[in-house]
């Protein structure tokens, strides 16, 4: 495939992933606040929670969306497999990464700056295993 149009297609599905994103953000955020601020759940059980009926809401969105007719396998159920692999290094990762912020500020906070920590391992997760562009063997 010609560089010249592989670069805007790579800016569409990266512009496509964080508009997703967003939506993503506001159900893993608000999940998040609503157990821990409102209902008293440990930040960690909070993020948990959150975090996962996001990546459900994740799946569904990038696959119809973000990388639509980019996938390799069709309607095969390999893909959700692979998002769910990326997705569990991912939620280990953060689960680390808010554990060890939250010693030090709000949760909140934490919480934020475990987004920003974690955007890039997703992105590039889903880009390259789940969901690959045809005559990308990166």
């Amino acid at each position: 495939m010609d560089k010249n149009t592989t670069k805007p297609k790579e800016a569409k599905s990266f512009i496509r992933f964080c508009v997703v994103g967003v939506g993503n953000t506001a159900t893993d955020f608000g999940l998040f606040m609503l157990l821990h601020y409102i209902f008293h759940l440990e930040v960690i059980f909070a993020h948990i929670i959150g975090f996962s009926f996001a990546a459900c809401q994740s799946y569904l969105l990038h696959k119809h969306f973000t990388f639509k007719g980019h996938s390799r396998d069709g309607h095969n159920i390999r893909p959700f497999y692979k998002f769910l692999a990326v997705t569990t290094s991912s939620m280990a990762l953060s689960s680390v990464i808010i554990i060890v912020l939250e010693a030090f500020m709000w949760a909140f906070l934490a919480k934020i700056l475990t987004l920003a920590i974690t955007l890039l391992w997703n992105y590039s997760g889903y880009r390259l295993f789940v969901f690959r562009f045809p005559g990308n063997d990166a």
